[in-house]
């Protein structure tokens, strides 16, 4: 655990991956019942509630990172941004990624060198780049599934858009790990889906 000193394709092959949104089910989990899993990615303002030690911290909100006080760990902060943006102001982040292809792009590139698919949504940027690295399985925690409880960010409206270009872009990027034998999945509750018949597309 700890802070990732490269970021690099297959970094971590082999090695299991929990990811936490900032969804109600988060909220809800009890960490005492939890495996723990080799690595853990936050994925933007869900970084305020989990204070177990993290390895990336992943955000696509250049206001997140550069607005606010960050907590002081030793998470690798990751902002994931359109091609060709302004940098951050020195110290509100450790790394950037650019987004591959467009915004709303869902498939992954073949590299990390090429940036992550973003999808419009942090968390997805942060399963993206799970995968990229290697991880295998990875668990999505805070990522429910349902209208009624779906927000984009905290104290905003659920949004139908949101939800429906998240869920086609996750089932797509899960269906794509299952071909090359890998497995997404989601834990805690509260998802509109069946968390076990996610990975299959």
């Amino acid at each position: 655990m700890g802070r990732v000193a490269e970021l690099v394709d297959g970094a971590w092959e082999g090695q299991s991956c929990l990811i936490v949104g900032g969804g109600a089910s988060a909220a809800r989990f009890s960490w005492l019942h939890f495996e723990p899993t080799d690595r853990v990615i936050v994925a933007s303002r869900a970084g305020d509630e989990v204070t177990r030690q993290v390895d990336l911290w992943v955000s696509a909100d250049r206001p997140f990172w550069e607005s606010r006080k960050l907590r002081l760990d030793q998470s690798m902060r990751v902002w994931v941004h359109p091609p060709g943006d302004a940098p951050l102001k020195p110290g509100c982040a450790d790394i950037s990624i650019p987004w591959f292809k467009h915004q709303w792009n869902w498939e992954p590139p073949e590299s990390l060198k090429d940036g992550v698919a973003c999808c419009g949504n942090s968390g997805h940027a942060a399963l993206c780049l799970a995968y990229l690295l290697g991880a295998d399985p990875i668990y999505l925690l805070g990522f429910d599934c349902e209208p009624g409880t779906w927000t984009t960010a905290k104290g905003r409206p659920p949004k139908q858009q949101a939800f429906d270009r998240w869920m086609a872009g996750a089932l797509k990027l899960a269906a794509l790990a299952a071909e090359n034998g890998r497995r997404v999945r989601w834990v805690g509750s509260g998802a509109g889906c069946d968390r076990e018949e996610l990975y299959r597309g």
